[in-house]
C-alpha cells in the first residue's frame, strides 16, 4: 500500500513538469487538427498557454475544495477548450467537438507516457 501511495505522489509531482514540457506538443496537435485554418503555430501556442493556465488554475482551485466537488471540476476544462477553439478558430460545434476530442485524447496519452517515463527515471535513480 505504501508503494502505491509513493508512486501516486511521484505521479502528482511530475504532472506539472510534464504538462510544461508538452506545451509545444499541445500547440502542434491543435495546429494539426485545424490545419486548414489560416492561423499559424503562434496562435496555437498562445491557445496552448491559455489552456494550460486554465488547467493549472483548476488544479489549484480543486485543492481548496472537498474531493466530491473538486473531482467534478475536471469537467470544466474540456468545455473551456471547446469554447476556446470556437472563439479563436471558429467552425461548427460538431466539428470543433471532434477536433477537441482528438487534441485532448492524444495530449492525454502523451501526458501519461511522459509522466510514466519521468516516474520510471526517478525510480531508477536517474533524476
Amino acid at each position: 500500500a505504501q508503494i502505491g501511495s509513493e508512486i501516486g505522489d511521484r505521479l502528482q509531482e511530475q504532472a506539472p513538469r510534464a504538462m510544461f514540457l508538452l506545451l509545444p506538443a499541445f500547440a502542434g496537435l491543435s495546429l494539426f487538427a485545424f490545419r486548414r485554418r489560416p492561423q499559424r503555430y503562434a496562435v496555437h501556442l498562445m491557445l496552448a498557454l491559455h489552456a494550460h493556465a486554465v488547467a493549472f488554475l483548476l488544479f489549484i482551485v480543486r485543492l481548496a475544495l472537498p474531493a466530491a466537488v473538486g473531482g467534478k471540476l475536471v469537467l470544466v476544462l474540456p468545455l473551456w477548450l471547446l469554447f476556446a477553439f470556437r472563439h479563436v478558430l471558429g467552425g461548427r460545434w460538431w466539428a470543433l467537438a471532434a477536433r477537441a476530442v482528438f487534441v485532448s485524447a492524444t495530449y492525454a496519452l502523451l501526458l501519461i507516457a511522459t509522466i510514466a517515463a519521468a516516474v520510471a527515471l526517478l525510480a531508477a535513480g536517474l533524476d
